[in-house]
């Protein structure tokens, strides 16, 4: 996943080729505070609001874990669109 609010260019170029060469899905998403809630870098409250976002740039998924609703999701958006709106 990478975020389309990243401004270095070079960066973003980067991550882009090197999962064009390996053939690795590309997920843009919109906002690195967005992306970095993805991740799991964001504080939040018991619950569940969150009191202060910590933005990335891009994330990879190595693990996907269980079979779960939310996987299926993901790759369905995935399939049909390469953007997070």
């Amino acid at each position: 996943m990478l975020s389309q609010s990243c401004n270095e260019a070079a960066y973003k170029k980067l991550i882009t080729a090197l999962c064009k060469e390996r053939n690795i899905m590309l997920i843009e998403v919109p906002d690195n505070k967005i992306l970095g809630e993805f991740a799991g870098l964001a504080r939040t409250r018991p619950d569940g609001t969150v009191v202060k976002y910590m933005g990335c740039s891009s994330v990879a998924i190595r693990t996907w874990g269980v079979e779960s609703p939310a996987r299926a999701a993901l790759l369905a958006h995935a399939k049909n669109s390469t953007r997070f709106q």
